[in-house]
């Protein structure tokens, strides 16, 4: 948490480990900002884009104090005051991890703002802007009959599927030669990091249901001109 990171700044003196500190209270400060403010919250330039969006002054200041202890502890530490002060050893706050509410996010609440692509439709659940969550998101994706995705990637996501209705069809290379998953309602799938493949739902009358869960906020999709490992 920031309030710890702080505690290791200031008794740091080895310039390697407090550069290493810095950035991660560079970091953690953002997170802190954008979670009081009730924004999303994603990683690497997506935290620095959505930072700039929600506090421009803020983001400034961060990268500006990154390589100075002092100055980077008092913007950190203004942060963290409008989150209710550092947290202390026998004392809580609202941020603090072991005493969090859980989050219900009932069938009718999903959320349609994400992002979107022809032929299927993606309704958040669990994300940073519904929830509060920073390393998941889960949500539900329609599939028009007669679709199919270009061939693609999700960097460095990993995604998991479960099948709630329809039968999904899911393409990947394997040995020079098309490997193709024909799924139906109950089974998972699982898209490790990097891997090229493709979805599509071949029925021409019936849409299919999945939910997905990620570890990252940020859709990536990276397109390819084929599926063949690069």
């Amino acid at each position: 948490m920031l309030s710890d990171l702080l505690d290791d700044l200031a008794g740091a003196s080895d310039p390697g480990e407090l550069a290493f500190i810095g950035w991660e209270v560079v970091q953690a400060t953002a997170r802190a900002a954008l979670s009081v403010g009730g924004r999303w919250q994603g990683s690497g330039k997506w935290l620095l884009r959505e930072l700039r969006a929600h506090d421009p002054a803020l983001a400034d200041a961060l990268l500006s104090a990154h390589d100075d202890p002092v100055r980077l502890t008092a913007v950190a530490t203004d942060v963290l005051e409008r989150a209710g002060g550092r947290l202390w050893e026998g004392y809580r706050s609202q941020g603090d991890p072991f005493h969090q509410s859980l989050r219900h996010v009932a069938a009718g609440e999903l959320s349609g703002e994400t992002a979107q692509s022809s032929g299927m439709r993606r309704l958040a659940a669990v994300s940073g802007a519904t929830t509060g969550s920073s390393r998941l998101w889960m949500g539900q994706t329609h599939v028009a009959p007669s679709t199919r995705s270009s061939d693609h990637h999700h960097g460095a996501s990993e995604t998991a599927i479960y099948v709630v209705s329809g039968r999904p069809a899911f393409v990947f290379m394997e040995d020079d030669e098309e490997v193709r998953i024909e799924a139906g309602p109950g089974d998972y799938v699982f898209v490790p990091p990097y891997v090229p493949h493709r979805e599509e739902n071949p029925d021409p009358a019936q849409e299919a249901v999945v939910v997905i869960s990620r570890s990252t906020q940020e859709a990536i999709v990276v397109n390819l001109p084929d599926l063949r490992q690069r």
